[in-house]
């Protein structure tokens, strides 16, 4: 059979198929990376945060002397795209989205020659989408100014081309932008080749910010 939505045979388990760099159903936080503010940020799986299945990763800034703008961030890792073409997809819940000044996620790809990057963030206040072009500035995504529910949950979409260094696609909740050919942040390479994506959250002010993410998609895109 095929994959879900590419051209790539597919194995009994899709962990395993072609064109797939990472399904994660949270089961796993010791494979996540975190950073953020302060000592006592924590990125971990949790029962509370599932979508579906037992374990969701909840992701929290710091507990201590929380203050606006501290980040926590949780990443993971992967090989590089045979194709190119790159989807990050991820379901994403936030308890009490008047705790956060902004969500983001994001991928690297380093093709051991050359890195770019890529980014989208939903801003609470406002409820924009925006994405950072090639030189590093946020762009906002037309049509895509987007309300909060609590204990909703979003699916997020990113599609990107890592070798044209260039955005395809972005979709949040059901809203798709075509970003046809604008081009991502390009630099030096690493000294590595492989990719890594990540989550972010930002505090909106002295408490602390939480988040669900679950069912995290990583692979080749084909469908285009």
């Amino acid at each position: 059979m095929r994959d879900h939505l590419g051209n790539f045979m597919v194995s009994a388990d899709l962990q395993f198929a072609r064109g797939v760099i990472l399904l994660d159903d949270m089961s796993n936080d010791s494979a996540w990376e975190a950073a953020g503010t302060g000592a006592d940020f924590s990125v971990a799986k949790d029962a509370s945060a599932a979508f579906v299945g037992a374990y969701g990763l909840l992701v929290k800034t710091r507990v201590t002397g929380p203050a606006e703008n501290d980040v926590v961030t949780a990443q993971r890792y992967g090989e590089y795209p045979e194709s190119g073409l790159l989807v990050v997809r991820a379901m994403v819940g936030l308890p009490d989205a008047s705790l956060l000044k902004q969500v983001r996620m994001f991928v690297f790809a380093d093709s051991g020659a050359a890195q770019v990057s890529g980014t989208v963030k939903w801003v609470q206040a406002t409820g924009q989408v925006a994405y950072g072009d090639a030189g590093s500035v946020y762009q906002d995504v037309t049509g895509m100014v987007l309300p909060w529910y609590d204990l909703f949950w979003w699916r997020w979409e990113l599609v990107v081309d890592v070798r044209a260094a260039a955005y395809r696609e972005v979709a949040i909740c059901g809203y798709r932008a075509d970003l046809g050919g604008i081009g991502m942040v390009s630099g030096a390479t690493a000294g590595w080749r492989g990719t890594y994506f990540g989550f972010e959250l930002m505090a909106a002010g002295a408490a602390q910010a939480v988040a669900y993410l679950d069912s995290l998609y990583v692979g080749e895109f084909l469908h285009v």
